[in-house]
């Protein structure tokens, strides 16, 4: 799949590309869009993070919006099918990063606790198990982290001493 997105200065979002699971955010699913839309009553955001099929926006005010598949519980919550439209996450607030790469999402509070969810075939929830979540979990063995990212089925979380933390797939080192 390939959306594309572009956050404006204004805080305002724009996508297209791909929507057949409703990662464009514009309300509907399965119509392809050619050129740029704005993404309807999504304002005040300041950062994206684009998954395969799922979509995370990070509002000013600390909270974490999504929309787009929910295949493995990458957008939270209990339906199979997501959001085609922008929906706050619950439970997370405060919120300073985001990250998201395949069917994983991820997101960091200012207090440096890491939350993930979505697939985790691989252990790239970082929770020590391979079970998918549905729901925001705070991996509970970190902790003053500053920066986080994701890559193909794996996770990063940078901490404030500079200590790099990774888990997940590693086939390739």
């Amino acid at each position: 799949m390939a959306a594309s997105f572009a956050l404006l200065s204004d805080g305002t979002v724009y996508s297209w590309g791909a929507n057949t699971y409703g990662e464009l955010g514009l309300g509907y699913k399965s119509t392809n869009q050619a050129s740029p839309t704005l993404i309807p009553n999504l304002t005040g955001i300041t950062d994206i993070a684009a998954g395969n099929i799922h979509t995370l926006a990070l509002k000013s005010d600390g909270t974490v919006w999504e929309w787009g598949s929910n295949s493995f519980g990458q957008v939270g919550g209990v339906s199979y099918y997501g959001d085609s439209v922008p929906e706050q996450i619950a439970g997370l607030n405060d919120i300073i990063a985001i990250a998201a790469d395949g069917v994983l999402s991820m997101a960091l509070d200012s207090s440096g606790n890491v939350y993930t969810w979505g697939a985790n075939f691989s252990g790239q929830l970082g929770d020590g198990t391979t079970a998918d979540k549905r729901t925001p979990t705070v991996i509970s063995s970190i902790s003053d982290i500053i920066a986080i990212g994701t890559g193909s089925q794996h996770a990063l979380a940078l901490r404030d001493d500079g200590t790099l933390y990774t888990w997940g797939y590693n086939y390739t080192g």
